[in-house]
């Protein structure tokens, strides 16, 4: 049996990515089952694993500050043989990512749905000051009648910090992320309306031959033209537009999504307001 900090036991690995590896595990203090996410990057010396410690406090501190039904908060942060673990609920159910390459593309309502609530958890973390900078299927964990769940804070950026940063994931980081300009809220917007592409359609929304063309892809062109989306498609078009302010805001995305169309003109600009 694995035990980290002498209280919590790694049972299996649910997945790993570029910034570490999230394990199914139990608080033996107070029986229950968690997830565990396990900060980990190549070798590196001490300063470089004293920086790496630092930033797993950092992400776990900034989804600390906040509360809402559609994000994934923390239960708790140590650090065990000098990695940072974050200690989180274990939501049972596949991310949106798998859920997709299992079942195909999802019907147009139930994206909607998910696209609302994730909407709501962007607009809280941006009312904190907090830019996700990372949404993307993979990002996105489906618990019970596909309740949607904002996980991995762990390249998100305060709004007020104006200086370049990490790039993203291709295929959802917006032109002005992969040039490295100081993040926006409106980064989130364009990541969060490639997120819902690829679930109603079942592919991306811009590819490359490899993951760099693929990175530039939408500083060089338009989406691909949707086929299942329906009524969404426009809406999801708006918000990958390649310059940030013809975006829709996060209030007008959650006003399309219950219209089922791109709010009149006069009305954008009332919620721009907002």
């Amino acid at each position: 049996m694995r035990l980290i900090a002498g209280r919590y036991e790694l049972q299996r690995e649910l997945g790993a990515g570029g910034m570490g590896a999230v394990w199914l595990g139990r608080d033996q203090l107070l029986r229950r089952s968690v997830a565990i996410k396990e900060v980990r990057l190549a070798p590196m010396d001490a300063s470089g694993a004293t920086r790496l410690t630092a930033a797993g406090f950092a992400e776990a501190r900034t989804v600390a500050a906040l509360s809402h039904t559609h994000i994934i908060p923390v239960y708790d942060v140590v650090e065990h043989r000098s990695r940072p673990w974050i200690v989180m609920p274990a939501v049972e159910g596949p991310t949106l990512q798998q859920r997709v390459a299992a079942d195909g593309p999802l019907p147009v309502e139930l994206v909607a749905r998910i696209g609302d609530g994730l909407a709501q958890a962007l607009d809280t973390a941006h009312g904190q000051g907090i830019i996700h900078r990372d949404v993307k299927p993979a990002n996105v964990l489906l618990s019970d009648e596909d309740h949607p769940w904002l996980a991995d804070f762990g390249i998100a950026q305060w709004d007020e910090e104006k200086t370049p940063a990490a790039k993203g994931s291709a295929g959802y980081a917006a032109p002005e992320q992969v040039r490295g300009d100081p993040p926006t809220r409106a980064v989130d917007v364009f990541g969060l309306g490639a997120t819902l592409y690829y679930a109603v359609e079942g592919e991306h929304a811009f590819t490359g031959e490899d993951p760099w063309a693929t990175l530039m892809a939408p500083s060089c062109g338009a989406p691909r033209k949707p086929e299942r989306a329906g009524w969404l498609g426009p809406v999801l078009v708006r918000m990958m537009a390649r310059n940030p302010e013809d975006r829709l805001t996060l209030a007008q995305v959650r006003q399309a999504l219950a219209d089922r169309r791109i709010p009149t003109r006069s009305r954008l600009d009332r919620l721009r307001r907002r």
